[in-house]
């Protein structure tokens, strides 16, 4: 049987990249070059690139799955791809490791990046008025000269990272080094994801793991609290529906147990099971 195909040749240009193309339309249906150029520092030369050009590779860099710096050669030597998104000329990996150092050591770069990604997610939240938020430290290995070991025996980093739970959007992220304690400032950095967030947008609830068990994020009053514990055999005999976790209740709902809202929300564990201490 012969099968219903011909072979031919081309000349046309072909890419394996087609899928950057959807990441590419995004970025210009959300104006994201003009709200980066509008924040970020202007070069100090005319013939350097824009903040939006370095912006821009690094996005379609890491969706196109690299990891390294050196990665966006890939791009630049794909002429379809580039003819395609217009992209004549890309900063190389040296330009955009110049580029990030220099917004690192910039006393106004955090605002600018707040800025932009405040009008990213009002793009996202529209009139959302409350939004639930989850932090945890992420571990990020990297053989750094001044990265630190972490609890998990590997050197790098522990950035702090907020995340809308129903976007998956990133809210605020807080570098620190590989040894910082999981319970570092967790309250100081809820206070910047709410900072963080677009005007008329609050945090009405947060979930956070064992390490957000504090005082002082467990007393604000305008949060729901969800913490997860691990389950013991206690508590797998008192509470045999689910997995064992813990709701702070605080000064919003005034800190009494409430047996419709504890059955509830033991029988949603398709979300998240809470049980009262």
């Amino acid at each position: 049987m012969i099968l219903p195909y011909k072979l031919a040749t081309t000349k046309d240009q072909l890419t394996s990249r087609g899928g950057l193309l959807a990441i590419a339309q995004l970025m210009d249906s959300v104006s994201l070059a003009e709200r980066v150029d509008q924040h970020f520092p202007k070069p100090q030369s005319n013939r350097g690139f824009s903040p939006s050009a370095y912006i821009r590779t690094l996005i379609l860099m890491l969706h196109e799955g690299g990891c390294h710096l050196d990665d966006v050669r890939h791009l630049a030597e794909d002429s379809a791809l580039r003819n395609v998104l217009g992209l004549d000329i890309m900063p190389r990996a040296s330009s955009i490791g110049a580029w990030l150092r220099k917004m690192g050591n910039s006393p106004g770069a955090d605002k600018a990046w707040e800025a932009v990604n405040k009008a990213l997610l009002q793009v996202a939240l529209h009139q959302v008025k409350k939004v639930t938020l989850d932090i945890d430290a992420t571990e990020v290995v990297a053989n750094k000269a001044d990265a630190q070991w972490t609890y998990n025996k590997n050197k790098g980093y522990m950035p702090m990272v907020g995340h809308i739970a129903e976007t998956g959007q990133i809210v605020a992220c807080d570098f620190r080094q590989g040894n910082a304690a999981p319970a570092k400032e967790n309250f100081e950095f809820i206070k910047q994801c709410q900072k963080a967030l677009p005007h008329g947008c609050s945090v009405g609830a947060l979930r956070i793991d064992a390490a957000g068990y504090q005082t002082r994020i467990n007393k604000t009053a305008s949060l729901k609290i969800a913490i997860p514990a691990a389950s013991s055999g206690v508590l797998r005999d008192f509470f045999p529906t689910g997995p064992a976790a813990f709701e702070i209740h605080n000064a919003a709902s005034g800190g009494e147990y409430n047996p419709q809202r504890f059955n509830t929300a033991m029988n949603n564990t398709s979300i998240m099971p809470f049980v009262r201490p």
